[in-house]
């Protein structure tokens, strides 16, 4: 008796083990849906694509493998420049299906990977599909790159060249690519130069649909301006004067770099109350004082070489010199008719001889109502 029990016993437990690996196995093939929807790939590799390629478009096609219909609920793409397409009715044991993506290549160059996440009726866990490739930058014509122009001479800044920062009294030597984007020959000559401004170009005629080598020096020795100053020369191209100067946006500060250590040491050092102003609401139509107090610690004179600002409707005051131990200030008319309304920052641009503050920032802010 306590055989034959102990013998049922044993095929229990083979009956509950074999379920319990029909078990797993069952929720093996549930968690892997992939087994089941067999897909030709899951990754899409578009290779090399330009920034100007249209939309690109790939397949993924799968085979229901299993005994059951199945059907695709949802694909979601991991980014705004990807859409997706799927078969929407169910797919019969052995029949195929697919699911199409769309690389809508708006968004620059870059190289991308994307994921396709596909949810489906055999459960909760989804497949991944993946596509890549790399954008490139598009070609770009002559007048793209060089889209400032004199006539057929081109330039890539519509401010002009920067020509960057050249202490009083130096000379500044560089060079900057220009093009020819016209489909013949054109000789480039230069006149009304500013004093201090040599120019040469290389080649000179420049062939049709060509780039060349534009090469300037700005000597400052005997110019009195200073902060922001233009250098600038008329361009003819073939003989045909053009309308608007050449310019060259050139800094111009003190040069501290011959001061001995005793000058430095009585040089105007500034020491400001504020730097930024704020107005909060102002009507419209309203004229906006602000000033800036600001002292001189130092022992020699602060000279307040320039003070600058790009708004036509600001009107600055301020003392063209400083003693050692006195203080001045700088006062700043707002004219706000002029301002749209919003928020509104003007920025100052103060050009001194002060090696520590050769050029520092104020900042007036307002509302205008």
């Amino acid at each position: 008796m306590v055989k034959k029990s102990c013998f049922l016993w044993g095929v229990a437990l083979l009956v509950a083990l074999c379920f319990q690996v029909l078990g797993v196995q069952a929720l093996a093939q549930q968690a892997d849906p992939s087994a089941v929807m067999q897909f030709d790939k899951t990754v899409h590799n578009f290779g090399r694509l330009m920034e100007d390629d249209p939309p690109v478009n790939c397949t993924f096609t799968f085979t229901n493998k299993g005994t059951k219909p199945v059907a695709i609920y949802q694909v979601l793409s991991s980014c705004g420049c990807t859409t997706a397409g799927w078969t929407k009715r169910p797919v019969a044991p052995g029949e195929s299906g697919e699911v199409t993506a769309t690389f809508l290549n708006d968004q620059g160059p870059y190289p991308f990977d994307k994921s396709l996440t596909v949810y489906t009726s055999l459960g909760r866990k989804p497949i991944i599909l993946r596509i890549k490739g790399e954008v490139y930058p598009k070609n770009k014509s002559l007048r793209e790159l060089y889209p400032e122009a004199f006539g057929p001479l081109g330039i890539q800044s519509k401010y002009g060249i920067d020509a960057g920062q050249i202490d009083s009294g130096n000379r500044r030597e560089a060079s900057v690519a220009v093009a020819n984007t016209s489909g013949r020959e054109v000789r480039v000559t230069f006149s009304a130069k500013s004093a201090g401004l040599s120019l040469s170009l290389s080649p000179n005629p420049i062939p049709a649909k060509s780039v060349a080598i534009l090469s300037y020096s700005i000597d400052t020795k005997g110019n009195n301006s200073w902060g922001n100053v233009k250098y600038k020369a008329k361009v003819a191209c073939n003989g045909v004067l053009c309308q608007k100067p050449l310019v060259f946006n050139a800094l111009l500060l003190d040069n501290f770099s011959n001061l001995s250590q005793e000058q430095m040491n009585r040089a105007p050092l500034i020491l400001e109350e504020r730097t930024s102003v704020y107005a909060g609401d102002v009507q419209q139509g309203k004229l906006f004082t602000a000033t800036f107090p600001m002292q001189n610690i130092g022992k020699d004179p602060l000279f307040i070489r320039a003070v600058e600002c790009g708004e036509k409707s600001v009107a600055i005051e301020y003392p063209k010199e400083i003693k050692g131990g006195k203080g001045g200030v700088i006062t700043v008319k707002v004219q706000s008719a002029a301002l749209a309304k919003g928020e509104n920052v003007i920025t100052l641009t103060v050009v001194t001889n002060s090696p520590n503050r050769a050029l520092m920032n104020l900042f007036v802010h307002l509302t205008v109502i």
